[in-house]
């Protein structure tokens, strides 16, 4: 039995994963914590930032990984990775009224 994975394409699936990981995470802990403090709006709060700039930096590092994924994986990978971009923009247009002030 293999830890590591054997290929490029099951290489490059494991560095993807942390940003799959976070697109439905982030959307999470946004709620949750709205959920425990209510929706004031008078601040958007440290945690909208971290999100907002972790889903920038995942669209940025999922897309990059597509390209590559659609040169040299599988398409059921590229799809995969596709989905999850897609998901990101969801989620992202989901959190936008956490953003509002006032």
């Amino acid at each position: 039995m293999r830890i590591s994975p054997a290929s490029r394409g099951r290489w490059l699936a494991l560095l993807l994963l942390p940003f799959k990981i976070f697109v439905p995470a982030g959307y999470v802990a946004l709620a949750a914590e709205r959920a425990a403090i209510g929706y004031r709006h008078d601040d958007a709060g440290l945690l909208v930032t971290i999100v907002l700039n972790g889903y920038i930096v995942s669209f940025l590092a999922l897309a990059f990984g597509a390209m590559i994924q659609r040169r040299t994986g599988p398409r059921r990978a590229y799809l995969s990775t596709c989905g999850f971009i897609l998901a990101l923009f969801v989620f992202g247009w989901l959190i936008l009224p956490n953003l509002a002030c006032g």
